[in-house]
């Protein structure tokens, strides 16, 4: 009965993160997208973009390597995410810039297959979003 009651509590108690997420939607709405910060904006996206992300097929005749490039895909922006709430003064074009920067930089060190695929598809992620990111918001 306890361990019914402790899962209980934790579905109905909300988190403090997603508290903050929906705090940052209706500051978005009301003061308008474009009046926010510039790292707000951006975990607003991520956020959105990883509310939206399609779940990994479970079908066993889906191929493998689509299985892993949503997984990976999902790591990239998680970790992006991570690294703007670490940095909330530098600017997130930069923080994704340096990411995208790493990511290359151990896919040209890595010896094994599957260590470049993972980071070259992390790198491959980080520079779409940057793209798109810069053409949102009127980067230079």
């Amino acid at each position: 009965m306890k361990r019914c009651v402790n899962t209980l509590k934790k579905t109905i108690r909300p988190d403090k993160a997603f508290l903050f997420f929906d705090a940052l939607e209706e500051i978005a709405e009301y003061e308008g997208f474009y009046n926010m910060d510039p790292n707000e904006q951006v975990i607003l996206k991520i956020v959105k973009k990883l509310d939206n992300f399609p779940g990994c097929p479970y079908d066993r005749y889906t191929e493998r390597r689509k299985k892993e490039e949503i997984s990976i895909s999902k790591f990239a922006y998680e970790e992006m995410l991570n690294l703007i709430w670490d940095h909330p003064w530098s600017d997130p074009i930069d923080i994704l810039e340096e990411f995208a920067l790493k990511c290359g930089l151990f896919k040209a060190t890595s010896k094994l297959s599957y260590q470049k695929r993972i980071f070259s598809i992390s790198e491959k992620t980080a520079l779409k979003f940057i793209e798109e990111i810069k053409g949102e918001m009127q980067y230079e």
